[in-house]
């Protein structure tokens, strides 16, 4: 199978896309190996190929030309170019076509469109000792002849155990603004925050919320054995968004709730502790955040040291993550190792993931970062490194073990497939999928 390019790559992206030019250059290596040759951003020379990102057209679509080494992804906003740059790993199989971001109109083109782009995508068969092929001979007659083929293909997708590589709505979904765990057959509320409308209704930590399907959100998702009870709590708690939905809960609790994207009533919370340190929990890495965050740690260099909570920190925007862990390393250097599937088939070499301090002044005193199984994607970038320098310490449970580096894929109307694309290591590479960066000690 020949890559889209023989030779360097000059990438032109439009305007309209702020957020592209960072991420591929954060994702430098992976783009590298999917092109065929090294990039630049610029003009080409005579001898380079072209690549141009854009907002254009009626449909996200990836366009290839090899005889003129030119590659065009575009759409009309920037979640179809996007998906239209997740078309890339296909271009292998099918050079010089025109491939266009759709639906599948069948079950059975959506669980075709599930096999293929696993097998190309996902980078766990090895380390988890999976034969994907026989499992896609159990399951695909499953869906097809599934009255809900979507339950089907999300009961399928989950026996990977990654939480990441998933069958989800193709509309960001809301949630609620509280914590819950499966315990046994019953959904447990562990943090109710209060000035929530729960909390004002009775409800509180231990209560079960009664009326949730918990048999069926078990197997719908996934997640490794430490992590699965919370990411199944969280299931419960999400919706599409604006939606309202009547909650119960086994103490009497009776209230209405909006499922929203922020639910939570202070999403960025800032405070001092009694022992003088300061305290930020950040509940999602949200860019309209993002200056009152670095505000706040600005606000508190006189202090003796920062509580940082990540606890049920799901993720959110990458960058964000990763700028503000430049607030916290001690230079700029090497964090960790990186390795992806390569669309031919085999895992790559490690590759060293290098970061860069901020511009914004360095924390240099003691960092406590409260983490647990919930604490993932983008939040498990952040935390790349930071482990390994004497200020910091990481406290509570393992992370959940997952980065925020994923392919998404269309399949039928409303519905996509998230796919993990790489395995994080520690400098010591120790493994971060699946497994979670690891803690110093328990909470306090």
């Amino acid at each position: 199978m020949p890559a889209p390019f023989d030779r360097r790559v000059a990438i032109e992206v439009g305007d309209g896309l702020p957020q592209v030019r960072p991420l591929i250059e954060e994702n430098r290596a992976q783009l590298e190996r999917q092109l065929g040759g090294p990039f630049l951003f610029g003009s080409p020379g005579p001898e380079d190929g072209m690549w141009v990102i854009r907002v254009a057209g009626a449909v996200g679509r990836l366009h290839h030309d090899p005889a003129s080494q030119a590659l065009i992804a575009e759409g009309p906003d920037s979640d179809s170019v996007f998906d239209a740059i997740s078309l890339l790993p296909d271009l292998w199989k099918a050079p010089g076509e025109t491939l266009v971001v759709e639906d599948c109109q069948t079950p059975a083109e959506a669980a075709a469109r599930i096999e293929a782009s696993t097998a190309v995508s996902w980078p766990s068969f090895e380390l988890r000792g999976i034969d994907w092929r026989a499992r896609c001979e159990h399951w695909i007659p499953r869906v097809i002849g599934a009255e809900d083929p979507v339950g089907a293909m999300k009961r399928w997708v989950a026996t990977l155990d990654d939480g990441h590589t998933a069958v989800r709505p193709v509309e960001t979904p809301g949630r609620l603004p509280y914590r819950a765990e499966m315990q046994g057959s019953d959904i447990i509320l562990i943090e109710v925050p209060a000035d929530t409308a729960g909390y004002e209704a009775g409800a509180r930590p231990g209560d079960a919320l009664l009326g949730v399907d918990v048999e069926r959100l078990a197997v719908e998702q996934a997640g490794r054995p430490h992590s699965h009870a919370l990411l199944v709590g969280l299931s419960s708690l999400r919706g599409p968004a604006g939606d309202s939905r009547e909650l119960r809960t086994n103490s009497g609790a009776c209230w209405v709730e909006e499922y929203a994207l922020a639910p939570w009533p202070d999403p960025l919370e800032v405070s001092r502790l009694d022992d003088g340190r300061g305290y930020i929990r950040l509940r999602a890495w949200m860019p309209a955040l993002e200056d009152d965050l670095h505000s706040a740690i600005d606000e508190m260099s006189d202090l003796p040291g920062l509580v940082f909570d990540l606890r049920g920190n799901g993720g959110g925007n990458y960058l964000m993550a990763t700028r503000a862990r430049g607030r916290f390393l001690d230079r700029s250097r090497q964090v960790g190792w990186i390795r992806y599937r390569h669309p031919a088939g085999a895992l790559t070499e490690l590759e060293p993931i290098t970061a860069e301090t901020s511009e914004r002044p360095t924390w240099d005193k003691p960092l406590t970062v409260l983490i647990d199984p919930e604490t993932y994607s983008a939040s498990e970038d952040f935390l790349m490194g930071l482990g390994e320098q004497r200020n910091v310490r990481l406290l509570g449970e393992a992370s959940g073990g997952g980065s925020g580096r994923l392919r998404s894929v269309r399949l039928l109307p409303g519905w996509q497939l998230t796919i993990t694309t790489c395995h994080t290591f520690t400098n010591g590479r120790q493994i971060i999928e699946g497994v979670g960066h690891q803690v110093d000690g328990p909470l306090p």
